[in-house]
């Protein structure tokens, strides 16, 4: 049984400003024009580039689920959701259907966890408001 296309996106607002995120990436080696890609949480992160519509960038991501499955294809979304508050909203949507199991799951919350915590490293401390939709 496959999960429904809204129940396979993964969605988190962090307390910490935009600026400080992409600064963070960028300091783990990150970015534009970078091929290799960065590895975090066995997922690989390439940078795709500022989004042009809001302020924020987009990162490609081949997410890796186990040893026995093929990586897949996500883009990581990088928004700043308050510049008052300085929060970011940070999401990480499949670029196909998804037959969404345990292990993709697991994977997706594993490397959004990973990342926040490289984030809030930057500053001593994170604070995450809300879970995977």
């Amino acid at each position: 049984m496959s999960a429904l296309a809204e129940d396979t996106i993964f969605v988190r607002l962090v307390d910490i400003p935009l600026a400080v995120c992409i600064d963070r990436l960028e300091r783990l080696g990150l970015r534009e024009g970078s091929p290799a890609g960065v590895l975090v949480a066995g997922s690989k992160l390439l940078w795709v580039g500022h989004s042009q519509i809001q302020d924020g960038c987009e990162l490609a991501v081949h997410l890796h689920r186990g040893a026995f499955l093929p990586k897949l294809g996500m883009r990581l979304r990088l928004l700043a959701w308050s510049s008052m508050r300085g929060m970011t909203h940070v999401e990480l949507v499949p670029c196909r259907a998804v037959r969404a199991g345990g292990r993709y799951y697991a994977a997706g919350h594993g490397l959004l966890d990973a990342l926040i915590a490289e984030f809030g490293r930057e500053i001593g401390m994170h604070c995450e408001l809300s879970e995977a939709i």
